[in-house]
């Protein structure tokens, strides 16, 4: 169990962020694992992650139902 990347500030604020290459089952099974990570942190010693995302090659970006952003690489192309 693990995330690809952990976006951390000054004021302890982060993020977990998985990448995934494009697929739904993939999008699926970054989320999940998202949240198996955040399952794990003791919020007695941390604060709750500001937000998780799948970073992908989707060709959309869209917050999921369960509250983890999809950002598509391909959001911040020309």
């Amino acid at each position: 169990m693990e995330c690809d990347a952990v976006i951390h500030r000054r004021n302890g604020d982060y993020a977990l962020v998985e990448i995934k290459l494009y697929s739904d089952e993939r999008i699926e099974v970054g989320a999940e694992n998202l949240k198996k990570v955040r399952n794990k942190i003791n919020t007695d010693k941390m604060k709750e992650p500001k937000f998780m995302a799948v970073l992908t090659g989707s060709p959309f970006s869209y917050r999921r139902d369960d509250g983890i952003y999809v950002i598509s690489i391909f959001s911040f192309g020309p």
